[in-house]
């Protein structure tokens, strides 16, 4: 018959085992003890981490927001001052047709014709702000360039103004579809651009 190792212990020997194991449960448990509060360090970390890269992120978006407002403000004033030329010997060609001054209406033409291609060679020259992407970049060349369209619209109006003076009774029709043709595109022009600008809570003016 096999006596068991605990009954053939002295009692010095016997609480030498229950201290060992007692420090062995106590090193198990503070071992558990670190690596879970190692765990929950690494969690708080990564959270901190990620809430750190939101608010940048937020930042970030809330700068290029910003900037996108100045950008797109910049933007139509660009746009308006390009066409302004053109606009104002429009209205002085109207003014010279609506006194009934014949010569006066022929020269405010010709002058209107050169604004116009001074507008459409400005017009051409703005660039898109870099601060947009995506779709917005889209709308906004295509908004300026259906204003240039505008524009080769207008200066087909003059060509055949100046056919119809001349006594071509057809070109009188050729002529109003031709500022129907430049109104509509202005009109869709501006609009992709406000369209934009709406969108960032800007009221363009």
């Amino acid at each position: 018959m096999t006596i068991p190792a605990a009954q053939t212990q002295t009692p010095e020997e016997k609480a030498a085992y229950q201290q060992r194991q007692e420090q062995e449960r106590l090193e198990k448990a503070q071992k558990e003890a670190d690596n879970q509060a190692k765990k929950e360090a690494e969690q708080r970390a990564e959270a901190e981490k990620k809430e750190a890269e939101a608010a940048k992120a937020a930042a970030e978006q809330a700068a290029a927001s910003e900037q996108q407002k100045k950008d797109i403000k910049n933007f139509y004033a660009q746009i308006m001052s390009a066409c302004n030329g053109a606009d104002n010997a429009m209205q002085k060609r109207k003014d010279a047709a609506q006194s009934g001054d014949v010569m006066g209406t022929i020269n405010a033409m010709v002058a209107e014709k050169d604004a116009i291609g001074a507008a459409r060679s400005n017009l051409q020259a703005i660039p898109v702000p870099d601060s947009f992407n995506g779709d917005d970049v889209q709308k906004l060349a295509e908004g300026k360039q259906s204003i240039v369209s505008a524009m080769d619209q207008r200066e087909l109006f003059i060509a055949y103004m100046a056919q119809f003076i001349k006594g071509d009774k057809s070109a009188e029709q050729k002529s109003k579809d031709a500022i129907a043709a430049a109104d509509v595109a202005m009109m869709t022009g501006l609009a992709n651009i406000m369209t934009v600008a709406q969108g960032l809570g800007v009221e363009l003016k």
